[in-house]
């Protein structure tokens, strides 16, 4: 019985059939093999094409909202430009949106998306000088400060001078926007800047007879009403030269001249002694002299 199993099974074994169909599994399973290893790499090329073309889309896209920026920038400057041309030549009041688009070769709408109204517009001309301005001189009245007090005492004049002068340039430098401000622009917003100039050049002061132990303030001889007065009208004269469109050279020997005049006043404050008729010219002995200061006060309707 055992002897007919084993023929048995040796004969199913040996079956031309069976040794095929072996055969055919050990391929199906080789060609699985190899067909699986193919969809992996096509898989994975698949994979890396499109993370490249993801990559390349998003460049584009980068590059393409770098363009636009780039556009909006310079579309941005042009209405600026116009709106300084605009401003510049009928002042705030007159000025018109409609035309500074046709300056800028916009049109209002672009405007309104930049800029709620033409307050906002004129600000954004006039704004970034005006706070240049005040940061420089805030750096300028801070280096000050950080000198020792003697050094303030005696070089409080040259500094002076040369931070002045420094400041008329400036206006120079950025003509149009202080004519603007100045002759052409929203009272309102030219009374904050000037009141910011008088409250910085004011504080520095302060700090000055500080350090120095001058006793201007606890004598009573300067007070904040007459330091208000006093820095008000001294920037306001500085500022005159624009409004009269004085040259550059001219504004600077008008403005050094308004600063010899002021300084001999804060002398009397800063030095109760301070002779003020020290130095004054006696009038004119030749009659001829005499006459034609006579006239020149006249012409000049009473006024020396």
């Amino acid at each position: 019985m055992a002897c007919d199993l084993l023929t048995l099974v040796d004969t199913f074994v040996r079956c031309p059939y069976n040794q095929n169909r072996r055969f055919q599994t050990d391929g199906f399973d080789k060609d699985t093999r190899e067909a699986a290893g193919e969809t992996s790499r096509v898989g994975r090329e698949e994979t890396e094409r499109r993370g490249g073309d993801r990559a390349a889309r998003q460049g584009e896209a980068t590059e393409g909202v770098r363009a636009l920026a780039k556009r909006d920038e310079d579309a941005t400057e042009r209405l600026l430009a116009a709106a300084r041309e605009e401003f510049f030549e009928k002042g705030y009041e007159a000025a018109s949106l409609c035309a500074i688009a046709e300056r800028a070769g916009s049109s209002k709408g672009a405007i309104y998306v930049r800029y709620p109204d033409k307050a906002a517009l004129y600000e954004a001309v006039v704004g970034p000088v005006i706070e240049e301005l005040y940061a420089r001189m805030e750096r300028c009245f801070d280096d000050f400060g950080q000198m020792d007090p003697a050094m303030q005492r005696t070089e409080m004049n040259a500094y002076a001078d040369r931070g002045i002068g420094w400041m008329v340039d400036f206006l120079y430098d950025h003509f149009a926007e202080f004519k603007i401000l100045v002759c052409g622009g929203k009272e309102d917003l030219y009374q904050r800047f000037m009141h910011r100039m008088v409250e910085l050049d004011s504080a520095t002061t302060y700090r000055y007879i500080e350090a120095v132990g001058n006793d201007a303030v606890t004598s009573g001889r300067l007070t904040p009403e007459i330091m208000h007065m006093i820095n008000t009208a001294c920037f306001t004269g500085i500022f005159e030269v624009v409004a009269h469109d004085m040259g550059r050279e001219e504004a600077h020997a008008y403005v050094e001249r308004l600063c010899l005049f002021y300084r001999a006043g804060w002398n009397t404050i800063f030095y109760p002694d301070y002779d003020v008729s020290a130095g004054v010219p006696k009038p004119p002995s030749d009659p001829a002299a005499a006459d034609e200061l006579k006239r020149l006060v006249e012409a000049r309707g009473g006024s020396p």
